[in-house]
């Protein structure tokens, strides 16, 4: 299995890093000659895992490959399709931690407004009952962070409607979404690409908290995905 990581950002770097110390092959791909965080990676691996400048398919052949996609890139900043139709699997960086089993519980927050206040909200409920717990996801540290803590009860993620989007075998323990409003539409293509992004992450959970009119407006669509 090769991974390829696109985009070489703060969720591209981490996700090297836990790929060069776990011993999986990776090759990282930034249309940008210069992009953040090159000089530590290049502290981790040759320049020959490295295609700058350029999102070059061409190079993944018959290997079976997964690509993780940045949150940053919409899906029309990079030849999706291309990829798609080479046979490659597409992630986002939350489907990392469904790489380790067993794990801690998972609680997942999204929404277009009050992600930040509630996933800290939920801390310090957690660590007042006494569970150990930390914060990933579009917080401070990427999601591929936590694996370094495997001994936590709790693992919190705020996500983001762009790491939603490219998920694909991600799985909470309990999910709460809190509110669609309209957002970011320069990076979906309209509201109901994004409303559907976001509406991925009931089906993504074991048990799910959120307002029954956001359910009943927009019900048939995280079935449209």
């Amino acid at each position: 299995m090769r991974h390829i990581i696109l985009s070489l950002g703060k969720t591209g770097f981490y996700l090297a890093k836990y790929f060069h110390q776990t011993g999986q092959d990776c090759l990282i791909m930034d249309n940008r000659l210069s992009p953040p965080y090159l000089k530590e990676v290049l502290a981790l691996y040759d320049e020959s895992k490295l295609i700058l400048g350029d999102f070059d398919f061409g190079i993944v052949g018959d290997q079976k490959t997964t690509l993780w996609v940045s949150p940053g890139l919409g899906p029309n900043d990079w030849p999706m399709k291309e990829a798609i139709d080479k046979g490659v699997m597409i992630k986002s960086e939350i489907d990392i931690l469904m790489t380790q089993t067993p794990r801690p519980k998972i609680i997942a927050v999204s929404g277009s407004n009050g992600k930040s206040t509630v996933v800290d909200i939920i801390k310090q409920t957690l660590n007042h009952e006494g569970y150990s717990c930390r914060i990933a996801g579009n917080h401070d540290f990427p999601a591929v962070c936590l694996l370094d803590h495997l001994d936590d009860d709790v693992w919190i993620l705020e996500l983001s409607s762009f790491q939603l989007f490219y998920a694909s075998c991600f799985q909470s323990d309990v999910s709460v979404l809190l509110n669609i409003t309209e957002d970011h539409l320069d990076w979906h293509r309209d509201m109901k690409c994004y409303a559907n992004a976001k509406l991925k992450l009931l089906a993504m959970s074991n048990r799910a908290v959120c307002h029954y009119d956001l359910v009943k407006q927009y019900h048939m669509s995280h079935n449209s995905l």
